[in-house]
């Protein structure tokens, strides 16, 4: 599956890399789901201005603010 990832959604519907035109990572986000029958929840902080950095070297063009790294691939 190297040239294509899955969403994250219900349905969990693959897509691949070359037909996708915009990502968006968030800095943070909330999560949820069952642990041993007992429902758990949070919210995950991503290291997007590492991210941002690693891009810088690779010269991908992208926008970073304090809420998301966004890529635009059209």
């Amino acid at each position: 599956m190297d040239d294509k990832t899955v969403d994250g959604g219900l349905w969990r519907q693959s897509f691949h890399y070359q037909d996708l035109a915009h990502l968006v990572v968030p800095a943070t986000f909330y999560w949820e789901e069952y642990i041993d029958e007992k429902f758990e929840s949070g919210f995950k902080k991503q290291e997007i201005t590492k991210l941002s950095v690693e891009l810088k070297k690779l010269k991908v063009p992208h926008r970073l603010t304090d809420l998301v790294l966004e890529i635009k691939l059209y």
